[in-house]
């Protein structure tokens, strides 16, 4: 079993999700409401700028 598929079991057990939800996430077929993207922040340590692209570079643009 890949690490991805590990890590989306963990994520997609967490959030009481499936394993399927977590892929449409990934693959951007679904879009998960903003509760589930701040928990998914909470779970993995990311920022929700982060989750959607809008990293450090991005933010530096506006400064």
């Amino acid at each position: 079993m890949s690490l991805k598929k590990v890590i989306q079991k963990e994520l997609a057990k967490k959030l009481s999700k499936s394993e399927s939800t977590i892929q449409k996430y990934e693959s951007g077929s679904v879009t998960p409401d903003i509760k589930t993207l701040t928990d998914i922040n909470e779970i993995l340590g990311v920022t929700i700028n982060d989750l959607i692209g809008l990293g450090n570079e991005y933010s530096r643009a506006f400064l």
